[in-house]
């Protein structure tokens, strides 16, 4: 089991490697910034820059485990992050390194 912080690289290089989504992009604009289920504790915004910014409690956040891409239109923000891809990506990755829900 590797440790939470993992020696698999930067959150950001891992989700682009396995997505070709560059969440470094996200500009946290209007469409992410509101929280979309009461189950979440941050916003897609907010995971997305904390991931980006290598900060590994994205891995242990309720809304990595509990977002809801129906609540989420197409799961598409203004940038065009794929949203669903990089949730899933995470999600694996935080399986890697032995977390989950």
């Amino acid at each position: 089991m590797k440790p939470e912080g993992g020696q698999r690289g930067p959150i950001a290089a891992i989700v682009f490697a396995s997505t070709g989504e560059d969440i470094r992009n996200c500009g946290q604009c209007d469409l992410c910034s509101i929280e979309l289920s009461p189950s979440m504790d941050m916003t897609i915004g907010e995971l997305l820059q904390k991931a980006a910014q290598n900060d590994p409690s994205v891995f242990r956040s309720t809304t990595l485990w509990h977002y809801d891409p129906m609540l989420h239109m197409d799961g598409r923000c203004q940038t065009g992050i794929d949203i669903l891809r990089v949730i899933e990506a995470m999600r694996e990755e935080a399986k890697l390194r032995g977390i989950s829900p």
